[in-house]
């Protein structure tokens, strides 16, 4: 992550932290023994970003995190040189609920690291490309998804299935060497097997094998 702000007071963001302590989902380590998650969901989410492959240098593109929560993926990007990241979520930004308040815990984070990290509170459903730009191709599964993919424009239409299992051979018969694929989904989602499928296809990527969800 960023460098916490110099300005910023150290024990009122202890204070604060502390607050929200159990409301964050990402593993922030704002220095000075200040830490949000454990060891182990420290791990966890390094493992993440060397299986997601990011490139370490993104200088000059313009990155959408969808479904953000505290931002973790959102900062990493702005870290990595990107010149703009817009983050958006609905669920865990939702203040009506008394938890996880994913938006304060964001902000939070935001603040502490004096990040410029654009954010809208939207659902995935109501994104307008008009209004957050457009991207190469987008795969949707599952009827959740269903008014994402039909508010995309044709062009930008990969695919979609009513779920993963019935999306992977539209995937695979559209993936060609040298592509670069994020494949994002909830733990419901059942998306392992089809990451198992690139990776047994693309034997030869260097990924990092994690724990299929089914």
């Amino acid at each position: 992550m960023t460098d916490v702000a110099s300005s910023f007071d150290i024990d009122d963001l202890r204070r604060r932290v502390g607050a929200l302590k159990t409301h964050f989902n990402a593993p922030f380590d704002f220095g000075h023994g200040i830490v949000t998650r454990s060891a182990r969901v420290q791990r966890r989410f390094a493992r993440r970003l060397r299986l997601l492959q990011i490139p370490a240098d993104l200088t000059g593109k313009s990155v959408l995190d969808i479904g953000a929560w505290d931002g973790f993926f959102s900062f990493e990007f702005e870290r990595r040189g990107a010149k703009r990241v817009l983050a958006v979520d609905s669920f865990t930004w939702d203040e009506t609920r008394a938890w996880p308040r994913g938006f304060d815990c964001f902000l939070l984070a935001r603040e502490a690291f004096n990040s410029n990290v654009e954010y809208r509170r939207i659902d995935a459903h109501d994104l307008d490309p008009a209004a957050i730009g457009t991207f190469d191709l987008v795969f949707c599964a599952g009827p959740a998804m269903q008014n994402l993919w039909q508010a995309l424009p044709s062009e930008r239409r990969g695919g979609y299935a009513d779920d993963a299992k019935s999306l992977e051979p539209q995937v695979i018969e559209a993936v060609r060497g040298g592509d670069v694929i994020m494949v994002k989904g909830s733990y419901g989602s059942k998306m392992g097997p089809l990451v198992q499928s690139l990776q047994r296809i693309y034997a030869r990527a260097t990924l990092e094998q994690a724990p299929a969800q089914g």
